[in-house]
């Protein structure tokens, strides 16, 4: 199906969110519920969530700029569904301030690694294999 006409189709509420459930559950089978970013989320969570907003489509100018410019990698998005949020905040460490939870998840799903230290990166590309002496 092309994706306008499924943008449409989903926005006039002939496709609703039950049925992009259906068809990831039965799509993905077992693979729908390993955890990923560290057990904060699941494939179903992350296929759903674009399937239901979508991606924006940005020049590769834009995207630098967002990253190095903006808190996006330190924010969680605002439209992320309530329980999946509360999942991701939950790894954020108690006695942590709401922001400072909200960062930590955030750093944790951009690494997509789980106990490593965060180590602020300047600018865009591949990590180093290797720590730089």
């Amino acid at each position: 199906m092309d994706e306008s006409f499924y943008r449409a189709a989903l926005g006039h509420g002939r496709i609703r969110t039950l049925d992009v459930d259906a068809v990831l559950t039965d799509e993905l089978g077992e693979r729908a519920s390993p955890p990923l970013a560290g057990g904060r989320a699941r494939l179903i969570d992350v296929q759903r969530a674009l399937l239901l907003k979508g991606l924006r489509h940005e020049s590769d100018t834009a995207v630098r700029w967002t990253l190095t410019e903006s808190d996006t990698t330190q924010r969680l998005r605002d439209d992320l569904d309530p329980s999946f949020r509360n999942r991701l905040l939950a790894s954020g460490g108690e006695g942590r301030s709401p922001r400072a939870m909200e960062r930590r998840a955030a750093r944790k799903l951009w690494r997509g690694r789980r106990g490593q230290p965060h180590r602020p990166r300047r600018g865009i590309g591949p990590r180093p294999a290797e720590p730089i002496s």
